[in-house]
């Protein structure tokens, strides 16, 4: 999410509690204790930002979402809204810059939504 703008903290996607459960899902603090009946092994997976782990936390301009009714697009404020998260498992199957594995991209090139498309690519079958 682009920090400028009167909306962060109260937009959806932005909120303290949303913004907290995501990073607990990323830092695998027993994230999936208060699902029920899910898989013990996946309770202790550590999952990742398919996109933070291909390009880093230095990449600008990384939106996926621009509001049409600001010109968002043109002026560079977005948001990334539009993600890949990966369990540990996908790492070693998934290639990239910094993971040699891991091919994820946003397709700045297509202007058919105020969305852009997200590319993940596996470099072998699951």
């Amino acid at each position: 999410m682009h920090p400028r703008g009167g909306t962060w903290g109260v937009s959806a996607g932005t909120t303290l509690a949303e913004r907290r459960s995501l990073k607990r899902i990323l830092n695998d603090q027993d994230v999936m204790k208060d699902i029920s009946d899910a898989d013990m092994d996946s309770k202790r997976r550590k999952h990742y930002d398919a996109w933070r782990h291909t390009h880093g936390w230095d990449e600008q301009g990384e939106y996926t979402f621009y509001s049409m009714r600001i010109g968002g697009r043109g002026a560079s404020i977005g948001w990334r809204l539009d993600t890949f998260i990966i369990d540990e498992r996908l790492i070693d199957k998934v290639a990239g810059e910094f993971s040699h594995k891991v091919a994820c991209d946003i397709r700045y090139e297509i202007y058919a939504s105020d969305h852009l498309p997200v590319m993940l690519e596996l470099n072998e079958e699951l």
